[in-house]
Order: structure tokens, then sequence, then C-alpha cells
């Protein structure tokens, strides 16, 4: 029987779509980015595989965005790289999109594949660096920000008399991924400093301003926040947990403020293992060692984690102002209420730092440590001291079990201010 209407002659490259799939799932994930720039219709097999229920977890091995290289003389020589774990390479970003918004604005979050980040007039943008995708969004309101002039000129305190307002921005994070196709079904949460005082909650719904502060306790000082089954979980300095729905059109308003009974506990060994980080064996009596501890919030198969952060603080030592030295990894018992001690995290791994923390198998990666903390300086030290001279250095993989720190990637030592500090980014490419 013969078939009516003209048969579609095959180009020489057309290969089945089937197969050019199960091929497309073996590559790395630069290949990807490469094949999609082919033709259109690998770019169409490319997006499809993408939004599949196929295994895709080795494209989801977060990415390392490092800053650009400098001179001798101290002037940027390339555009911003970003590192691949997997390969263990460091590649060029040289788009000139990127390389001018990358260079020029504060990071204070990566989410969902995309960098957050702002401007010196408090303008937040996103950008997607694998497909150079870029948004903006309305300008953070003043008045969240504002300062009290007392405060803000306290020289004993700030190193500067004022305090860029990008740098009150604290951290951000998405409740979903952005589409450009003009579904903008999702929300930009942001830890923000109030006045100076406290670290309050502000979110943007659906790229509609004005920015909104969340309401919650007034006297709460939040340390992290992430999202997890339309839900934002707010952790408080003080290892609390404030819970609010985000499903709806509007914010509902907390729907559970949980309060371990117990805060957090160590053992005696721990104990011990804190206090020596305060030694000073260099013997120089012009440095002192003090410590300050930093908590995140990520989530593990449906449960809740808190990782803990210890960072030495060596006063008096201009070379290596801060240095992580320990983490400890806690779950909740949301019956109990407390935090529970976590002594292994298996074939997982941890990714903290400006990003939104993330958990990562290490059973499909020939590189990633299991039970590890790779972790980057997040640049709060930046704000604790009031200006932007130091910073950006302190990052590494940190083994739960024996409690050693290897190098992540040798910025080099010619400064002790890396701007922008170092981020993780988990490639998002639909």
């Amino acid at each position: 029987m013969e078939r009516s209407g003209r048969a579609r002659k095959k180009q020489p490259f057309e290969i089945p779509e089937d197969i050019l799939e199960s091929i497309f799932k073996r590559l790395p994930l630069i290949d990807i980015l490469r094949a999609k720039a082919v033709c259109s219709s690998w770019k169409s097999t490319v997006q499809a595989l993408l939004s599949s229920n196929s295994d895709l977890s080795h494209f989801k091995i977060p990415w390392l965005l490092l800053p650009p290289k400098k001179s001798k003389s101290g002037g940027a020589i390339a555009s911003p790289r970003i590192m691949n774990l997997e390969e263990n390479r460091v590649y060029v970003l040289n788009s000139s999109t990127q390389s001018s918004t990358l260079g020029r604005y504060l990071h204070i979050g990566s989410s969902h594949g995309w960098l957050i980040m702002a401007d010196g007039r408090s303008i937040v943008y996103l950008l997607n660096p694998f497909t150079l995708a870029t948004i903006q969004l309305p300008q953070l309101n003043r008045s969240l920000l504002t300062e009290p002039d007392d405060y803000l000129r306290r020289k004993d305190y700030w190193d500067t008399t004022y305090i860029p307002p990008q740098l009150l921005m604290v951290k951000a994070i998405l409740t979903g991924e952005p589409n450009l196709s003009g579904n903008n079904n999702y929300s930009v949460i942001l830890i923000y400093s109030k006045k100076g005082l406290y670290k309050r909650i502000a979110y943007l719904k659906n790229k509609q301003g004005p920015w909104t502060e969340l309401d919650g306790n007034k006297y709460a000082s939040y340390s992290d926040i992430m999202c997890h089954g339309n839900k934002l979980f707010g952790l408080t300095i003080s290892a609390s947990i404030d819970i609010w729905d985000f499903q709806g059109p509007q914010p509902e308003k907390r729907i559970l403020e949980i309060k371990p009974s117990h805060y957090i506990q160590s053992n005696i060994d721990t104990r011990n293992q804190i206090r020596n980080l305060t030694r000073n064996p260099s013997g120089n009596k012009r440095i002192t060692n003090t410590i300050r501890r930093k908590h995140y919030l990520v989530e593990l198969h449906g449960e809740i984690l808190l990782a803990r952060r210890f960072v030495v603080l060596r006063q008096g030592d201009h070379q290596i102002p801060h240095k992580t030295q320990l983490f400890q990894v806690y779950k909740l018992n949301f019956d109990e209420q407390k935090w529970v001690n976590v002594e292994s995290l298996g074939d997982y791994s941890l990714f903290l730092g400006g990003n939104e923390s993330a958990t990562i198998s290490t059973k499909n990666s020939s590189t990633c440590k299991a039970n590890s903390v790779y972790f980057t300086d997040d640049g709060w030290f930046r704000r604790i001291y009031g200006n932007e001279t130091i910073g950006g250095r302190d990052m590494g993989i940190y083994n739960i079990e024996d409690g050693s720190i290897e190098e992540i990637y040798e910025i080099g030592r010619e400064t002790i201010n890396i701007d922008p500090s170092p981020c993780w980014l988990v490639p998002h490419l639909s």
C-alpha cells in the first residue's frame, strides 16, 4: 500500500530520538550544553530529557563559581570562572552578559540553578550562567534596610562609616525555578539586616513588588532559610524553626513554631575539641583565637538537618583572619522537638555556603566524597566587620568521620579578600 504525502528525507546527522536520549543520559553536563547548540532537534531532545523523570542525578552535582583571576598588579585579567567538580576542571565564562553582571554585583545566593545578586541601589537580579538568562526584580524597599545613624557610625564596631545597602542583604533563595516563558509562579526569599540589629525575612511574590516582611517573632534573628514542600523554614540563631506556608496566593502566617526543648548539646569529646580550637600554637601573644558559629538548614529524605559550622577568628592575624575548623550535623526530632546528633551522612554530602544548602548523593559521582561537607566562604565576616576588605577564602571539604579538611581549589595568597566569594551552583537547564 502506497503512503500518501511526500516522505521526509533524512538528514545525514539525524539520529532516532530514543537513541539520542540514551546517549545524552551518559554525557557530562558540559557536553549536554554543547549538544543543545548543535541543532534544533538535538535541543528539543535535551529539553525533553531534562523535563522527564529520568535519573539525571549526575547533572545535579554543584559547580563552584569562582571570581576572575587577578593580575600581579591586582586587576582582573579574565572573566569569572566556574569549576566542574566531576572533571576537576575550570571553565571561563566568556559571555559579556555574565562577565559584566557577575563582576559588578554582590552575590547574595544561588537557588534552582540561578545566581541571586544585588547592586548598590538594592535592585535584585537573577542570572542563570548556563543558559545566559537574566531577570531583573524590583528594588528592595529602603525602609526595610534603614540603619539608625548612631549605630551605623559606631567606629569602634564598624571599620567604615557607611555600609553599602547590598551588604545588609544576607542570603536569598527561590521557592521554585523561574520560567522565562511567562510563568512567574515563584517567590524570592531574603534574609536581611533589620536596622542593623536583627536578621529578618522578606519575600517577593511572582516578581511583583513591593518586598514584604514576613510576619513572625519581631525579636527573632534568622541565620538560614530553606524551602521544602511549599513551605519556608526559617532557622533562628537559637536553633528554633519558624514555618510559613507558601502554597497559596499569599504566604500564610506561621503555621508552626518549633522551639526544641533541649538546645544542641555537645558530648565531652566535642567540647574538648572546641576548646582546643581556641589555642594558639604559634605562641604569638598578639594573636587571639575566638570561635564564631554559623548554622545552616538542609533537607535530606524529608528530614530537616542542621549543620553547625565552627569558625576560628584569629584576631591580630592579617593573613588568615578566619578559618573553618569543625562541623557538627543534627537532625530535628519533630515529636520531641529536639536536635539529635547525626554520626554519619552515609553516601551523601552537604554543600553549604552562600547558596541554598543542598544534599547530594555521591553514588553516581566519581569525585564527590561521601559523608563530607563541601563549604565555601559565604561572606558573613564581611558583614561582621562592616566592610569588604576580608573574606572569600574560607572553603574546603570537611570529612565528618575523621574531622580532616582538604582544599577544593587553590585560589592563591596574593590577597586576603576574594570578591565575590566563591559560591556553589546546582545546574538547572530547563
